[in-house]
């Protein structure tokens, strides 16, 4: 250095220290909040639910429906055989609303956690928290399906409005539809 001239603030040998503010970005603390620009309930995030769209559901609903019409038939036919002989017209609809009802509360509070059409269409049922069903649950999601059913089935299309795409049964049982891959 000479003599007279003004010290070099930055010498080639010490490199300034990066000015560091005193939370990175995605690091929170008690009093402040996250400041990522990814929510956790986007897609991309770990653990977030990609929600099945009303096409999906639909195309299981119908694959569900052709494997219940066969039973459905078979046991409509023999109880119209038995109601020749005895007054029990309502016991066909007691027996299909029981067959059906048990069909999907069973599949869809298993392991697989999915009836046969969605488990086709790649889909399956959780809980809020992507959590199993229980088989209470999964009855009171599926015994609400008639509520969804009740004037022109407007209850299905909530798919299109929520952001979770849950239909009216599916917000009256706390679940949501998720994809599987």
């Amino acid at each position: 250095m000479t003599e007279g001239a003004p010290p070099n603030p930055v010498s080639p040998a010490v490199s300034p220290a990066p000015v560091m503010s005193p939370l990175m970005v995605g690091e929170t603390t008690d009093a402040t909040p996250l400041t990522s620009s990814t929510p956790p309930t986007s897609p991309t995030a770990p653990g977030a639910l990609n929600y099945a769209g009303f096409g999906a559901r639909f195309l299981a609903s119908i694959i569900d429906w052709l494997i219940l019409l066969i039973p459905t038939v078979l046991i409509a036919v023999v109880l119209a055989l038995v109601m020749t002989m005895f007054d029990l017209g309502f016991l066909s609809n007691v027996v299909s609303f029981l067959l059906i009802s048990t069909y999907f509360a069973y599949l869809e509070s298993s392991p697989k956690q999915a009836s046969f059409g969605k488990q086709a269409m790649k889909i399956k049922v959780t809980d809020l928290n992507g959590q199993p069903l229980t088989l209470k649950q999964a009855y009171i999601r599926n015994l609400a399906k008639f509520l969804s059913s009740f004037i022109l089935c407007i209850g299905y299309l909530f798919v299109f409005f929520t952001p979770k795409k849950q239909a009216l049964h599916d917000k009256i049982a706390k679940c949501v539809v998720i994809k599987t891959e």
